[in-house]
């Protein structure tokens, strides 16, 4: 006997199974009413363990290391630095990479891209016994502000800098700006 799921079947079941999740190009999609195929989001990477409950529905209550958007859909996860791995992946494009643990022990930043997606890792402590800090992905278009401005603050930016809403917003602000001194080995 078969028991049918729901409709929209999750990432996280789909990955977990071991088998790619089916992605097809742009040449394989459907005409659009002008006759010419559309195009599709390029895949994005795989999601690590950690963080594979992006695009899950929400439970209730709401689990403190997600964000929830709108639509009831996980649209943001964090997890401690130290169990996932692949945070950025390689397919994801560098917005900032300050100092690595070489230059600062203990301490570095990546924030990356993918299309709309955003990648974080913050390394708070490296040359601790257990490596502190955390790792975070999440879809912007899907995220309210309160949780960009939650993400924003715990990247030690500012309340007085403006919300960081596009992937185009996040370059601008760290554009220009320095890389912090790397700290002095002990």
């Amino acid at each position: 006997m078969l028991v049918a799921g729901p409709a929209c079947m999750s990432q996280r079941a789909a990955s977990s199974s071991g088998a790619p999740a089916a992605s097809s190009s742009a040449k394989d999609a459907p005409a659009a009413a002008g006759g010419a195929p559309t195009r599709r989001a390029p895949a994005l990477a795989e999601l690590p363990r950690g963080l594979h409950e992006l695009g899950d529905e929400c439970g209730y209550p709401v689990a403190p290391h997600v964000y929830c958007g709108d639509a009831g859909v996980i649209v943001g996860v964090y997890a401690a630095v130290d169990e996932v791995h692949g945070v950025p992946p390689r397919e994801a494009t560098t917005v900032r990479d300050e100092p690595r643990m070489e230059l600062a022990p203990g301490r570095s930043l990546t924030i990356a891209h993918e299309g709309e997606r955003l990648w974080v890792q913050r390394v708070t402590c490296g040359a601790c016994r257990r490596v502190m800090g955390w790792a975070f992905v999440g879809d912007l278009p899907g995220m309210k502000p309160e949780q960009l401005r939650d993400l924003q603050t715990r990247l030690d930016i500012g309340a007085d800098a403006p919300l960081l809403e596009t992937i185009a917003d996040w370059r601008i602000y760290y554009k220009d700006r320095p890389l912090p001194d790397p700290v002095e080995p002990r």
